[in-house]
């Protein structure tokens, strides 16, 4: 039986009320409040657990209280930022002429009763390869810095502190049929975009099929790369219980069966309904109720890129990689390095010397303290029963 501590419990009846509309009241007696934040703010929700937070604040020590009340403020400082340099870009890409559609985000934003909770980092946004240079062009002419082309799949900007990846293909995918099938769906993703209203600010997003298809695909990048973390389930439930997904339910889980996610979709929309008390379609019935909270045990063990756990973020990212495909072992190292040290996710030559200074730098951080001592065999064996628990999603598995 799947165990979840205090704190856990009551971040997600916080996220349920969110999610929901619902303002049941929540039982904070005997909560250790630091491993609260701790545990929200790794898994980027700690906007909706601080939501709360205030009225209880005789009960929580002052310094704790402060250090949330801090990264509250810097979270929606940070969001207010992200979104006008959003609009920004999407007022330039449209006076240029330039077909695009950003997503995650504020898309993923957008599905939420309380959007300005969701927290925001980068801006992802897709153009036609066609329509690179063009692109590239513009933002550069009009003062957005160039800042990396190492990676194949998409080019990083920056523009007032905020960087923007500018996309013409997607996540590594396997080659199988369907692997083939996503490929050629985002490909035609540019001819069917959909209009958001963001109080009154509108751009150009992923229409619903396709908004669908990216959050699981977002979910299952981030479990190759060592850690999910709340936000990305969220984002799934918040679609899950709009109209969009209900309008659209047979386009989108034919889209799921054909791109080799439809158990991966049906366990998602399963602890949606459970922990979140979100809608109750038929199609998930089959889903093991013991399944989902292991899985959820996971998500919300490794937080965000796996910050919660450094089980999950060195020991995952190492093993878990490819684990719905053949891949090889210099693209999990890779993967892993580039989820060690950030600046490898831009810089690939780093690649080169990433191991062995990955390696040092954690031998000089357990010598001064900063770093606990990771038992190999445990960590072996964590990966090993992590590797298990996601192969049961049966990714990308060809119909």
């Amino acid at each position: 039986m799947v165990e979840f501590c205090k704190e856990e419990k009551i971040i997600f009846q916080l996220l349920k009320n969110s999610l929901n509309g619902d303002e049941k009241k929540v039982d904070f007696s005997g909560v250790d409040f630091y491993n609260l934040l701790k545990i929200a703010d790794r898994n980027a929700v700690n906007m909706f657990v601080f939501d709360k937070i205030p009225e209880f604040k005789s009960l929580i020590d002052e310094e704790v209280y402060m250090k949330w009340l801090y990264l509250a403020s810097r979270k929606l400082t940070i969001r207010e930022n992200v979104l006008s340099v959003q609009k920004k870009l999407t007022a330039l890409l449209e006076k240029n002429n330039i077909n695009y559609f950003v997503f995650k985000g504020f898309c993923s934003a957008y599905y939420y009763k309380k959007a300005e909770f969701r927290e925001t980092g980068d801006i992802d946004f897709y153009v036609d390869f066609s329509d690179f240079e063009t692109a590239n062009n513009a933002l550069i002419e009009n003062g957005i810095k160039l800042i990396s082309t190492d990676d194949e799949k998409h080019w990083c900007y920056e523009l007032d502190g905020v960087t923007l990846e500018m996309h013409h293909d997607f996540w590594d995918l396997p080659e199988n049929n369907a692997g083939n099938f996503i490929k050629d769906f985002l490909k035609n993703a540019i001819n069917n975009v959909k209009k958001y209203n963001f109080d009154g600010y509108c751009f150009y997003g992923p229409d619903e099929v396709t908004h669908a298809l990216l959050l699981v695909l977002h979910f299952v990048n981030h479990i190759q790369r060592g850690g999910i973390g709340l936000r990305h389930l969220c984002d799934f439930s918040a679609y899950f219980s709009s109209d969009d997904y209900k309008n659209n339910l047979d386009k989108v889980l034919d889209t799921f069966s054909k791109a080799g996610l439809l158990k991966t979709a049906k366990v998602l929309s399963k602890i949606s309904n459970k922990y979140f008390d979100l809608a109750d379609y038929g199609y998930f019935s089959d889903i093991d109720d013991e399944f989902c909270d292991l899985l959820l045990k996971d998500v919300v063990t490794s937080g965000n890129f796996g910050k919660n756990s450094l089980k999950s973020r060195y020991g995952s990212s190492a093993f878990t990689m490819n684990t719905a495909q053949e891949g090889s072992a210099f693209k999990s190292l890779s993967n892993f390095c580039k989820i060690a040290w950030k600046p490898c996710e831009k810089h690939s030559f780093l690649l080169v010397i990433a191991p062995f200074y990955i390696g040092i730098r954690y031998v000089f951080r357990v010598i001064c303290g900063k770093r606990p001592k990771i038992n190999p065999i445990k960590l072996t064996k964590s990966s090993v029963e992590r590797v298990d628990l996601y192969k049961k999603l049966e990714l990308f598995k060809e119909n």
